[in-house]
């Protein structure tokens, strides 16, 4: 009713899409249901109201290649298929079928009808590492998340780092502070288990990520420092890494740097986690428009 006022009130047809509830239990009729929406777009259309350009649906498993997973995928198939019986017996015949995502894409070629949706596979990563990686699947990531150093010190054995006290400096440690956090949508159950790559003058020098990630900063070990434990004032040593380098946290995996699929499993998540849920307040460098990031508080 909605969809149709507001063809009304603009005076050309609603370009729409059904979804057909497959098996996903989300949005989209069932077989049940489908025959009523069938007739109400029928009518619509004969108004003049809409244009049923597409008729889609999503599946539940096609990333599963168990032999579960794929009774479940050609169940989805299946029914997908019966419902555009439905819609064609009701004089309703789709320009655009869609089923499959990057799932369906790489590993159900039977499920790509007229189009398919490409979600995680823009992004250049799998969508089960465990069946198959990025790299098998010949994917390279196009996203790199990094922030320059914000602060270089020298902390003391038995000094613990971030809120908690959840890691203590096991002795005279280099620190490195990266202006990332939670609130910019680094996940918090990654601390004390991912790691960063920070390229310094000499290199690129693997810092693990130290106590707790912070609202808007964490903290990376950048190694043992000179001097006696307990003696503030001994000689240091030459730092590591510098103020204003940068700290990669994810990308392609150049010169070590960690994967999103790295920080995954550091959080026992999934890489679509890992990058769908970046603040928006995060500057955005877009290759072939930037040509210099470093100066960037971040950028991906």
């Amino acid at each position: 009713a909605d969809i149709c006022a507001a063809a009304r009130q603009v005076g050309r047809p609603a370009r729409v899409h059904v979804k057909i509830d497959t098996g996903m239990s989300r949005a989209g009729s069932t077989l049940a249901d489908l025959p009523a929406l069938a007739s109400a777009l029928r009518m619509a259309a004969d108004e003049g109201l809409v244009d049923v350009v597409g008729a889609w649906s999503h599946m539940s498993r096609a990333d599963d290649p168990s032999e579960a997973g794929n009774a479940s995928t050609a169940t989805h198939v299946r029914i997908f298929e019966e419902g555009l019986a439905v819609l064609a017996d009701a004089g309703i015949t789709p320009r655009i079928r869609h089923l499959a995502a990057t799932s369906g894409i790489l590993w159900h070629p039977e499920t790509h009808y007229d189009m398919v949706r490409v979600g995680i596979g823009l992004y250049g990563l799998s969508p089960d590492p465990a069946v198959a990686s990025a790299t098998d699947l010949n994917l390279v990531p196009a996203l790199t998340l990094c922030a320059p150093l914000t602060s270089v010190k020298v902390i003391e054995e038995g000094t613990p780092a971030s809120y908690g006290g959840t890691w203590v400096a096991p002795t005279r440690r280099w620190v490195g502070l990266v202006p990332l956090g939670y609130g910019d949508g680094i996940l918090r159950s990654a601390s004390n288990r991912a790691r960063v790559t920070v390229h310094t003058a000499s290199g690129p020098l693997e810092a693990p990520l130290i106590g707790r990630v912070c609202m808007d900063q964490f903290i990376v070990d950048l190694g043992p420092a000179d001097g006696d434990a307990g003696t503030p004032s001994a000689r240091s040593g030459d730092a590591p890494a510098a103020v204003g380098d940068l700290a990669v946290l994810f990308g392609a995996g150049h010169d070590g740097d960690p994967l999103a699929d790295d920080w995954a499993r550091a959080a026992t998540t999934i890489n679509y986690e890992i990058v769908t849920r970046l603040g928006a307040h995060i500057p955005r460098a877009y290759v072939g428009e930037a040509t210099e990031t470093q100066g960037s508080t971040a950028h991906d």
